[in-house]
């Protein structure tokens, strides 16, 4: 249900707010609901720590979950570098959650793996402030721009449409 809900919402969010805006916001808040998940694992408040987890899931669909999917397709020039990219971040996160989950609850408890997951989130707020560029106000094309290096645009000429056949050329 948590899960769900937060993918409706999150339908209308991404017409309100900016891809970058709700990676960051998400992440602080999926750091906030581990810490809290683990201090109360730790206290032994089962209620508490449940509603942390489940603050975590919705804050997960609501922000990471959609708009990295959305952010990537927006920014990538063409479809496979796309789904490339899709796949590498997928099965990337797949095999570090799942042997940080492992390792780090056989050597930190269930409680350090949660302090550690929510420590990892705020590496990636920090990752998303200095690198992520918001796509939000800018065209489709430039959008595909955004990661394009100067000297690239300059070579082949900066794309001012999403038709291919309406593409300055570079100066000479």
């Amino acid at each position: 249900i948590t899960d769900f809900t937060g993918g409706v919402i999150a339908i209308f969010a991404m017409h309100t707010f900016g891809r970058k805006t709700m990676l960051v916001f998400g992440h602080a808040m999926m750091g906030i609901m581990e810490l809290g998940a683990g201090a109360f694992f730790q206290a032994a408040l089962p209620v508490p720590m449940y509603i942390c987890l489940n603050g975590f899931i919705l804050s997960f669909s609501l922000t990471s979950g959609p708009v990295t999917w959305l952010y990537i397709s927006e920014c990538t020039v063409d479809t496979a570098t796309g789904l490339v990219v899709l796949g590498l971040y997928t099965s990337c996160m797949q095999q570090v959650l799942s042997m940080e989950f492992l390792m780090g609850s056989k050597n930190f408890g269930l409680s350090g793996t949660f302090y550690l997951f929510g420590f990892e989130n705020f590496l990636c707020v920090i990752f998303l402030i200095l690198f992520v560029k918001e796509t939000r106000g800018h065209t489709d094309a430039e959008k595909k721009m955004l990661y394009v290096s100067e000297a690239t645009q300059a070579k082949y000429g900066k794309q001012v449409s999403s038709d291919p056949a309406k593409v300055v050329p570079a100066e000479k």
